[in-house]
């Protein structure tokens, strides 16, 4: 990455290891080659970088293990199947212990009913996204949503905890 460019991220996002970079699986494997260096570049600022729609490529193990990625996305794909057979609920369950192997962070994409929030709780994923957890917001609203949080986290993902749905945000 050009020194400009890095001295540019630098003076507007002082913050940088709070920056997630998010690509999606079928967009890394088919730019690997051109995206290594850059994402090795990132990793040195202290970025982090997210994998989006995982499983839904061909990757395979060994580039979860050797490139910078520090964040997991399940695909929804995946999370729509569980409770409609074992084998959705099992190809989670290694999804998400591959992630804890490789101290990955694992966001489950696509939360829609309680029935899956509750196997993904009880598969001890650590984070989700989805309707259920909360519906797209216009710039205004989510920096509302981000000031009410006061620095909680992102309003894109939430943390997985037993609670009941009248606490969530519409």
């Amino acid at each position: 990455m050009p020194p400009r460019t890095i001295a540019h991220w630098k003076s507007v996002t002082p913050n940088l290891n709070k920056l997630i970079i998010e690509l999606t699986e079928s967009v890394l494997i088919e730019k690997l080659e051109v995206a290594r260096p850059h994402l090795d570049s990132l990793r040195e600022l202290g970025v982090q970088v997210s994998i989006d729609d995982f499983g839904t490529g061909y990757s395979s193990f060994s580039m979860l293990h050797e490139l910078p990625i520090n964040v997991i996305k399940i695909d929804r794909s995946f999370i729509a199947r569980l409770g409609a057979d074992d084998n959705g609920q099992e190809v989670v369950r290694a999804i998400l212990t591959l992630g804890r192997t490789l101290d990955k962070t694992m966001i489950a994409e696509g939360i829609e009913t309680e029935a899956q929030l509750q196997r993904l709780i009880e598969m001890r994923c650590e984070k989700g996204q989805g309707f259920l957890l909360g519906r797209p917001a216009s710039a205004d609203e989510a920096e509302q949503i981000i000031r009410a949080a006061v620095g909680g986290g992102s309003t894109e993902e939430r943390e997985l905890q037993p609670h009941d749905a009248s606490s969530r945000q519409p």
